[in-house]
Parts: structure tokens; C-alpha cells; sequence
């Protein structure tokens, strides 16, 4: 029985951060999702950020999704009471997963990931806000 395939033409991004590249051009998933220009060649320097625009873009797309989305309300976390909320979802704890293991170790290490879990993650999940 053969194990998993090897990846042998991967991006140096994979291999720097010693992922399994998928492979895919120009720009490969795990460069995608993790928000760096993909480096099949020597003409990027290892883990390039995507550019600003490329951010502003995204940032855009997310300020538009609308606060509670048809079908979620059902599972979503209540947080404030008033005429208006705003609910944690799947996505929203998604995207708290991703800034715990993916981001807050690149900006400051442990001593960030110890402020952000003592402080920050408690208090979301504990303060009501209502807007």
C-alpha cells in the first residue's frame, strides 16, 4: 500500500513552511489562504505578502457580508441584546482558529498568543455588545 504523494514541485513558500504544496498555478492554496505571493520561481522573494490593494479587496468583501446570514441564525451565538446584534458563527470561529494558530505567532510569538488567550479571546465571548 503506497502512503501520501510527495510533493516535488512544490513553491518555496510550502517548503519554508514545510506544508504540503498542492501544487496548482500560478498561485498554490496554501500560498492563497495564508495570504502570500506563490513562488514557483526566483523572481519572488520567499513569503512576499499579497499586495495592499489585494487586502483593501479583501477587507471589502468581508465588510459586506451581511451580520446574520438565512440559515445561520439558528446556530449563531447571541451576544448583545438591543435592536440590532451581531453573532458569532462557524465563520466568525473560523477566523478566530486562523488569527490563534496562524497569525498571532508570526506577530509576537508566545507572549502575544498569551495576551491574546488570557484577555482578548475571553472577553469576546463574555461581553455582551449591542449596536
Amino acid at each position: 500500500m503506497k502512503g501520501k504523494q510527495k510533493s516535488r514541485f512544490g513553491c518555496r513558500n510550502c517548503k519554508l513552511r514545510k506544508v504540503k504544496c498542492d501544487e496548482l498555478k500560478p498561485q498554490c492554496g496554501k500560498c492563497r489562504n495564508y495570504g502570500v505571493i506563490c513562488n514557483y520561481g526566483f523572481n519572488v522573494p520567499d513569503l512576499k505578502p499579497v499586495s495592499e490593494e489585494r487586502v483593501k479587496q479583501d477587507v471589502a468583501k468581508c465588510s459586506r457580508r451581511p451580520l446574520l446570514r438565512a440559515g445561520i441564525a439558528g446556530s449563531a451565538v447571541w451576544i448583545g441584546e438591543g435592536p440590532t446584534y451581531y453573532t458569532l458563527d462557524m465563520y466568525d470561529l473560523g477566523l478566530f482558529h486562523r488569527l490563534r494558530h496562524r497569525t498571532l505567532d508570526s506577530l509576537g510569538g508566545r507572549a502575544m498568543m498569551d495576551i491574546y488567550e488570557k484577555h482578548i479571546f475571553n472577553k469576546s465571548f463574555t461581553v455582551s455588545l449591542a449596536f
